[in-house]
């Protein structure tokens, strides 16, 4: 069991993803279509999760009973990490999940040697979420990921 926070508990596990989760990672994403996801985005999920561009980083999902609810990954490139694809389904937004994952990602990015810094990009609608943990936004593209998503692209200095 893994504590959220002082007044809840959800029992979750992080572990890595395999082959056998791309339908599911593909349902997290899907699910958060309107909104955080522009639609071309689902394909381009599910042809990066096959193509496994960020191996041989590691992918991650987050369980409950057995059932992938988050997922994300990092890809090294030379003296950076980069976060990539973190995803929560909208049922469990606003639970503490993301922000679990976001921090193994980070750890995990933290115990790789000669990494100077973890970098990430993401629309106005999560930025906010990511400056929590430090992360300072370097550039904003206007319309960078789609009509109406902005691209912020963010740095954490390790």
């Amino acid at each position: 069991m893994c504590v959220i926070d002082a007044v809840s508990t959800i029992d979750f596990r992080i572990r890595l993803a395999g082959d056998d989760d791309i339908d599911a990672c593909v349902a997290v994403c899907a699910a958060n279509y309107p909104g955080d996801i522009l639609l071309h985005e689902i394909e381009e999920y599910r042809g990066f999760l096959a193509e496994k561009p960020y191996a041989p980083s590691p992918y991650f999902v987050v369980e409950i009973d057995g059932a992938v609810v988050a997922c994300g990954g990092v890809a090294i490139d030379g003296e950076a990490a980069h976060l990539c694809w973190g995803l929560v389904h909208p049922d469990w937004h606003g639970r503490g999940l993301g922000t679990a994952l976001v921090n193994h990602r980070l750890n995990w990015s933290k115990s790789q040697p000669g990494l100077k810094a973890v970098e990430l990009y993401t629309s106005q609608r999560q930025c906010t979420f990511y400056e929590r943990f430090g992360f300072e936004t370097t550039k904003v593209t206007k319309d960078g990921l789609g009509p109406d998503f902005d691209r912020y692209d963010m740095t954490l200095s390790l």
